[in-house]
């Protein structure tokens, strides 16, 4: 977070994450989109109560399905 308010300080103007995002570094980037994308889902399972009706969503997150492995892997055989 210290980035972020450092990229509005050079701006002159506060930031949105996603803005800060685009002028810091490499790691920090993956940092604050990983954070923004934890917070929509959080958002997105609270819309009962965020939101009068669930209907006004226009984009939700995808989620990937986890996949089972096909069969178990025995470290002693390997």
């Amino acid at each position: 977070m210290n980035q972020v308010d450092k990229a509005g300080k050079e701006a002159g103007r506060p930031l949105t994450l996603r803005e800060a995002s685009r002028s810091a570094s490499i790691g920090s980037r993956m940092e604050l989109e990983n954070f923004i994308s934890r917070c929509f889902v959080q958002f997105e399972e609270a819309i009962r109560v965020l939101l009068p009706e669930e209907s006004l969503v226009q984009n939700r997150v995808q989620r990937s399905k986890l996949r089972a492995s096909p069969k178990r892997i025995n470290a002693f055989e390997l």
